[in-house]
């Protein structure tokens, strides 16, 4: 599968920063991929064994999925937490 990711990496950085470790970013990442996935699901016979190469070949995940995926996925760490830390510094 492609990712297609055209956030500009400050953008992306601001959004994350301090906020989602490693194991989020992985789930963050899974999530946008499977949400990719359930939009194709109509186009997708799950009683064949291997999916046609076309049909994985037109996956791509965007940016929207990307933004949807942060939207239901949770940061380990707490906003409050990690202003808590920057003060402290």
């Amino acid at each position: 599968m492609i990712l297609l990711c055209r956030l500009i990496w400050r953008e992306f950085q601001k959004i994350l920063m301090g906020m989602y470790v490693g194991a989020d970013l992985a789930a963050l990442c899974t999530e946008a991929a499977l949400q990719c996935i359930r939009e194709k699901m109509d186009v997708i016979d799950l009683e064949d064994e291997t999916i046609d190469a076309q049909i994985l070949n037109s996956m791509a995940v965007t940016n929207e999925h990307l933004h949807t995926a942060l939207g239901t996925s949770n940061p380990s760490v707490l906003r409050e937490t990690v202003s808590f830390f920057f003060r402290l510094i």
